[in-house]
């Protein structure tokens, strides 16, 4: 059965890579959970969409010239107050450690190369508690190769937005397993059909259109990952019942 993924955020607590965010998305039922991970400038990994984020005064704060410590003062402006301060990755553990769900820790790597991204990941993943149930994913997929290296058990997914030819070809030469296309890269049958036929676990986002929900379920698509987990979880239900 598809399985609904919340994308760092639950329908009702619009502010995602908040831990409110995070435990409305448990509390609406969501199999799993995708964030953003930063690295701070002393290592730590802590949860955020992009590379600078904005307090409400305008002034920029770069995650990654950072210590943790420094980014104590920062409130998100759409929730000010301290349920608006940039969570740890640490703190998202402990919430998802004695519930059954997922999470898939997407590493910002790209835009900004942090150091010793794929270690400091590693490290985190192994001391969480809950490393069967984590999935790695990440744009970079030399990150994603050099995981393998320092962790060979870890669950990897290639993210990519669309436009690759065959890419469940290109997968199997870095032998990754699991692969998180956007939603519009699952217009072309062919590709469904070349992941389903490579035998990949196939998540697709950001999925918040329900046509497209009761399309992937017949696709047999394994997850979606939606700003909706509420709404797309009692689709599903419905049209399962």
């Amino acid at each position: 059965m598809t399985e609904i993924w919340a994308h760092a955020r639950s329908e009702h607590q619009p502010v995602a890579n908040l831990l409110p965010s995070f435990a409305g998305a448990v509390a609406e039922g969501a199999d799993g959970l995708e964030l953003d991970v930063h690295r701070t400038r002393d290592g730590k990994l802590v949860c955020a969409h992009d590379p600078v984020i904005f307090d409400d005064s305008g002034r920029g704060w770069d995650i990654g010239s950072l210590d943790y410590a420094a980014l104590a003062d920062y409130q998100d402006p759409r929730m000010p107050g301290p349920e608006g301060r940039v969570p740890l990755l640490d703190e998202v553990y402990e919430l998802l450690r004695p519930t059954p769900l997922r999470l898939n820790v997407e590493a910002k790597n790209l835009e900004r190369r942090y150091p010793q991204m794929a270690e400091t990941i590693a490290a985190s993943v192994a001391g969480s508690g809950m490393a069967d149930r984590v999935v790695v994913s990440a744009f970079h997929h030399r990150l994603l190769l050099d995981l393998r290296e320092l962790s060979p058990g870890l669950a990897l997914a290639a993210l990519y937005a669309d436009g690759l030819i065959r890419p469940w070809q290109y997968l199997a030469e870095l032998d990754i397993q699991e692969v998180h296309p956007h939603f519009t890269a699952l217009g072309d049958p062919e590709t469904v059909a070349g992941f389903r036929a490579a035998g990949l676990t196939v998540r697709a986002w950001t999925v918040n259109d329900p046509a497209l929900w009761a399309q992937f379920a017949r696709d047999g698509i394994d997850a979606i990952i939606t700003d909706l987990p509420l709404s797309a979880r009692a689709a599903l239900a419905a049209r399962a019942a």
